[in-house]
């Protein structure tokens, strides 16, 4: 190790002042300082050997450990050595050298990529769905189907892109395999790829122009009496 690497370890790292330098160089400070001048390398501030002495043997090291994380923040700083956010910053100003604004915009966008990344993981984990052995049509009052993914006529409108009638309709007519419990439609997800699969992808284009034409979901009938094309128990 020559003595500019010395010396920047010295000042840097272990944050000696110049006559600690020198002592352990046998010199005179005024050597270690001109020397330190000439290579560019600022003198020590002491600052993380004050606040190791202030704060215990080793807090320098904890005050990283907490603040380097994603999701650390200066606010976890502040709760863990119990001062203020504003001292954290002039803290972490102090042991880094440079402003804690550059970090916050690193870690705000490590933990978008992070959220980001559990939203794709949660998507993938509600669109797979469990196979299951056998799937009923019906079911006596008050059994439960045994459904692999069971979504609401709403949920499947929303997934196929149709108006929550249409896909009653379908369920009434046993084009998608749906079971009726009480008043509501109960749909498996796997089912519903299924269909979609199974060539039903022109079905639902022709569907969906219906649905945008159709302006008035009430109709006449025969007796004069309006009635509603929605589904009432559509939920």
């Amino acid at each position: 190790m020559d003595l500019y690497e010395f010396i920047k370890q010295k000042v840097q790292v272990d944050e000696l002042y110049d006559y600690e330098i020198a002592s352990l160089l046998e010199v005179k400070d005024s050597i270690i300082t001109k020397r330190r001048n000439a290579y560019g390398i600022k003198r020590a501030t002491g600052f993380s050997r004050r606040f190791d002495r202030r704060y215990g043997e080793g807090a320098v090291e904890r005050f990283k450990k907490i603040i380097e994380k994603p999701t650390g923040t200066l606010d976890d700083i502040g709760r863990h050595f119990e001062f203020s956010k504003e001292y954290a910053r002039q803290a972490y100003e102090q042991i880094y050298g440079y402003a804690y604004t550059e970090a916050y915009k690193r870690k705000r966008l490590i933990r978008r990529k992070m959220a980001l990344a559990e939203r794709i993981k949660r998507s993938k984990q509600f669109g797979t769905s469990t196979k299951v052995s056998k799937k009923t049509k019906s079911i006596r009052p008050g059994e439960e189907p045994i459904l692999a993914r069971s979504m609401t006529t709403k949920e499947v409108a929303k997934y196929l892109g149709l108006h929550g009638a249409t896909v009653a309709k379908y369920a009434a007519k046993g084009e998608i395999l749906a079971v009726r419990t009480g008043r509501a439609w109960r749909f498996d997800k796997e089912d519903i790829d299924n269909w979609i699969n199974g060539g039903q992808k022109k079905a639902i284009q022709e569907a969906k122009k219906e649905s945008t034409s159709d302006t008035n979901p009430n109709i006449i009938t025969s007796k004069g009496v309006i009635k509603s094309t929605l589904d009432p128990y559509e939920i």
